[in-house]
């Protein structure tokens, strides 16, 4: 008996109605669907091929590797997390005591997802050099995180702001 169960599809056809995509675009918004449904390994160049209505000779056109997909899947996570952070900081620009009203999982996820991810795939990368696969890239984006919280725990005039920092830095690490 079987009992694996088969992996939802996002469908041909799905990605939003409007201006026809180029194809680097339509495989790129494609993998963002399949790698943050399935995960990154699980999803293999043929699939995203298919899933973006092309073949992979066109992936293979815009894409090296799958490693130089992934890795400009990762700096776009990355890039759209940082923007959230620096978006909801400004909303609260010069209260001592910071709340946001936003709570969900992609706000606090995307670096998040782009560190694990980074941090489970092959070392070294299975074909690529790309920075952004890897420990050191992990290591990047949890130190950025921290300078982030220590400099809101210096703003909200924290005692102690390096340490407040890191703590916050913990929890964050531990709710993700």
């Amino acid at each position: 008996m079987n009992l694996a169960k088969k992996a939802p599809s996002i469908g041909k056809g799905e990605i939003p109605a409007g201006p026809k995509l180029r194809v680097r675009d339509r495989i790129m918004q494609t993998a963002r669907a399949l790698f943050y449904c399935r995960g990154i390994r699980a999803v293999g160049v043929d699939t995203i091929a298919n899933e973006a209505g092309t073949n992979k000779m066109s992936f293979y056109r815009n894409f090296a590797s799958k490693d130089d997909l992934v890795a400009e899947y990762l700096r776009g996570e990355e890039r759209d997390g940082w923007l959230w952070w620096d978006e909801t900081i400004a909303e609260h620009a010069g209260i001592r005591a910071r709340r946001s009203k936003r709570c969900s999982m992609s706000w606090s996820a995307i670096p998040a997802r782009t560190t694990r991810a980074a941090a489970r795939w092959p070392t070294p990368p299975l074909r690529s050099p790309n920075p952004i696969i890897g420990a050191s890239h992990r290591g990047a984006v949890q130190g950025r995180m921290r300078r982030r919280f220590r400099h809101l725990a210096q703003e909200m005039g924290a005692r102690e702001p390096d340490a407040l920092g890191d703590a916050l830095m913990l929890l964050w690490e531990a709710a993700i």
